[in-house]
């Protein structure tokens, strides 16, 4: 195996198309529960997996030329230039698989091993091959037939690819092992905020504390301003679309005159908690930390600050229990929505404020644990990713 940009006097280069049988897919309009099984774009990963976790059905083609067998090759021709290029090697299925008119299937002639093919074809996405020759329109991207089986591809002896893509495997699974083990600490220290939140509100000192409905301690600021004339215009404008799920942040905000505002909108203040009505099983809510404006989807709520902590608040909207009975309220609605009255009407559990504060930086402490954790994570995972690139780099070289 060579690890330079020159190949052994024994290794040629040939045209993808002397290598291959290529056969584009089908389009099928139509779904068949009863159908075969089509693959589709998001069957194929990035890192050249085939992944059956969802599937179509489609009915039957008339013939078996759309047919995959184990050992070929299905090549994405058509999806974003981003995706475009991503392939993967068909091992065979518990039954009848076709595959759409997005995939060009490439059967390996004699003399070509499939593995070596696809590992190769894999770097070439890697590098950006693909999304350099594609053709492009808004939204989508694809790699025509010509270019494709025109490529020129490094091809060794047949046993000499046969040992690459041993060992390429060999390689691909120790570091795909490790990507699961990541990636599944990664989903548990995803679910750690809802754990901690839970943990905290459920405690016998919240849930000891006296109930009071928040018209008691809670006012709507119904301020409303026009975005379009000075300050407002430049103030930052907040939309349920920037609030993170469950998390109490916002992010990604823009400027009302950037977001080219033309109605009217509602301003709030530093310390209000900014609660998203729409939907509320997405639990969307953050403490403001500045002066801006926010769309009609969003109550900016003002604590009553002597007893209502305004973090406190904020998390207690985010809690399973304020969220079963949101939703069950907001099911009145043609489209699911808290009404200031309702959510008004919500009994709030209120500890004392020292209590309140003392919770949320608990809390604040544990989600900053988390968040580093994940980053962590998330760190390991791309250099996972750069393993995976680094081994084919090293076997194909600069080819």
């Amino acid at each position: 195996m060579t690890t330079s940009t020159t190949h052994p006097s024994q290794w040629r280069t040939a045209k993808l198309g002397d290598l291959v049988d290529a056969q584009p897919g089908f389009a099928a309009g139509q779904r068949d529960s009863r159908g075969v099984v089509q693959l589709r774009m998001n069957n194929v990963t990035t890192d050249g997996r085939l992944d059956w976790s969802s599937f179509i059905r489609v009915p039957e083609p008339p013939d078996g030329a759309y047919d995959l067998a184990p050992g070929d090759v299905v090549f994405n021709n058509t999806n974003s230039a981003e995706l475009v290029g991503k392939a993967a090697l068909f091992e065979g299925w518990d039954e009848r698989v076709v595959y759409s008119n997005h995939f060009t299937r490439l059967r390996a002639k004699p003399g070509v091993d499939a593995r070596f093919l696809v590992r190769w074809l894999n770097l070439k996405w890697r590098e950006g091959l693909f999304a350099g020759i594609c053709n492009r329109w808004i939204g989508q991207a694809a790699v025509s037939r010509q270019k494709l089986l025109g490529l020129d591809v490094p091809l060794p002896p047949l046993e000499e690819q046969r040992r690459i893509a041993a060992l390429l495997d060999e390689q691909m699974a120790t570091i795909e092992r490790a990507r699961t083990a990541a990636q599944q600490q990664l989903e548990a220290a995803r679910a750690l905020p809802a754990a901690f939140l839970r943990a905290i509100f459920e405690s016998d000192d919240i849930r000891s504390s006296r109930k009071i409905p928040l018209h008691d301690l809670v006012r709507i600021r119904g301020t409303l301003v026009d975005p379009q004339v000075p300050p407002y215009r430049n103030m930052l404008h907040v939309g349920g679309e920037h609030i993170a799920s469950g998390r109490a942040t916002a992010t990604g905000m823009r400027s009302a005159s950037e977001d080219h505002l033309i109605s009217g909108k509602y301003l709030f203040q530093p310390g209000d908690v900014l609660y998203c009505k729409i939907r509320p099983y997405l639990r969307k809510a953050a403490v403001a930390t500045f002066t801006g404006v926010c769309s009609a989807d969003i109550y900016a709520l003002v604590p009553h600050s002597a007893v209502l902590d305004s973090a406190f608040l904020c998390w207690s909207l985010l809690t399973e229990s304020f969220t079963r009975w949101a939703t069950e309220e907001s099911k009145r609605a043609r489209m699911p929505k808290l009404n200031r009255d309702q959510l008004l009407s919500w009994k709030i559990a209120l500890p004392d404020l020292r209590v309140q504060r003392e919770f949320v930086e608990l809390l604040q402490r544990e989600l900053a644990s988390v968040d580093a954790a994940q980053s962590a994570l998330l760190r390991q995972s791309d250099t996972l990713a750069a393993f995976q690139a680094a081994a084919l780099r090293t076997v194909f070289g600069g080819c």
